[in-house]
């Protein structure tokens, strides 16, 4: 984690790898899809109803990566797993994304 700029007691205007990861996740859908060939491209060719809820959408989405990339915590750490608490909800976590991932067909 680098921290630049102390913006109250905790919080710092920095940069946080986690940060880059959420962004990664968050557009890789739209990475995906140039590699696979499809006939119909949903993602590229979805129209917009409305121009207000489009220009919404577009404001939160970067104003929410801004965030995840650039707002951090000075007592911020990857993750833990020291208690029985911790280690049952990254247990559960984990179990959903596969549960997730095998109704999509993508684990085995």
């Amino acid at each position: 984690m680098v921290k630049w700029v102390r913006i109250t007691q905790n919080q710092y205007f920095g940069v946080f790898a986690l940060g880059f990861v959420f962004f990664i996740l968050q557009e890789l859908p739209y990475i995906i899809i140039p590699l696979v060939h499809m006939k119909s491209n949903p993602l590229m060719e979805m129209q917009d109803k409305s121009a207000l809820l489009n220009a919404v959408e577009k404001i939160l989405g970067i104003s929410c990566v801004v965030f995840m990339l650039f707002f951090v915590r000075g007592d911020v750490k990857w993750f833990s797993l020291s208690t029985a608490r911790e280690i049952i909800f990254f247990s559960v976590a984990i179990a959903a994304i596969s549960r997730i991932l095998h109704r999509l067909d993508i684990l085995l």
